[in-house]
């Protein structure tokens, strides 16, 4: 059962923030004109949303059976129908593309406004400081790496099972968004594709393993409503 107030219970956990007010709640609200109307609706969490679109491509691939993908020859596993095959790829790529796109939200998202970052220069002769702002624009490496263990006060990943993890997400999806000319050509098992890259990650949860990263710097910190909901269930209040 969850511990919250009655009015955050039925409340979407995907909220960017929500608490209760009386006998309702209270949310950062947006206005939006669009045409010829003004839209009021609260603000959602961007990382919960990528990370909600990860969860339910990876629920959608795990329904189809492998049996489906491939079927047993005498030259070995060959698909006849290709649909639930490209299928599986379109949920894999939607699953690791959306399970990154979390982690750089979150990153941002976690900066303080006040946040200052010192880097040695690239010479090594004197260090550069880095706004909030400029911090936002560092390769996500250096803020798994430096800028979160500052803000949450924990040590870097560096070197653990959490940053094996991320680097295997980050080359996964690094491979998807820079499709090479060998993914388009005929090719037999000694030319790497992506499309061998995707199988083999088949077996891996990357929305679990995404929000586990997220939990590691999470550890010392009142822990937002969005991340304890994960993953996200019509029933989830129950």
């Amino acid at each position: 059962m969850s511990n919250e107030p009655p009015a955050l219970c039925q409340e979407d956990p995907r909220y960017y923030a929500l608490d209760a007010h009386g006998a309702g709640t209270v949310a950062i609200a947006k206005t939006e004109r669009v045409g010829a109307d003004l839209l009021h609706f609260g603000l959602p969490s961007m990382t919960a949303l990528f990370l909600s679109q990860s969860e339910k491509a990876h629920a959608q691939r795990k329904s189809i059976p492998i049996s489906d993908l491939f079927q047993s020859t005498d030259q070995g596993l060959q698909a006849f129908d290709h649909k639930p095959l490209f299928d599986t790829f379109e949920f894999l790529i939607m699953e690791v593309v959306f399970a990154f796109s979390a982690l750089e939200s979150f990153a941002n998202q976690a900066l303080p406004l006040d946040f200052e970052l010192r880097l040695p220069r690239q010479d090594k002769r004197c260090t550069e400081l880095f706004s909030k702002a400029q911090a936002e624009r560092l390769s996500l490496d250096v803020k798994l790496d430096i800028a979160l263990p500052q803000v949450f006060g924990v040590q870097s990943p560096k070197g653990t099972k959490i940053w094996q993890d991320y680097v295997e997400l980050k080359n996964l999806r690094d491979r998807i968004i820079h499709l090479k000319s060998a993914d388009t050509k005929s090719s037999g098992p000694e030319t790497d594709s992506v499309w061998g890259d995707l199988l083999r990650a088949r077996e891996s949860d990357h929305s679990k393993r995404t929000a586990t990263i997220i939990g590691y710097y999470l550890a010392k910190a009142d822990k937002p409503r969005w991340y304890r909901r994960f993953p996200y269930r019509e029933d989830d209040s129950k």
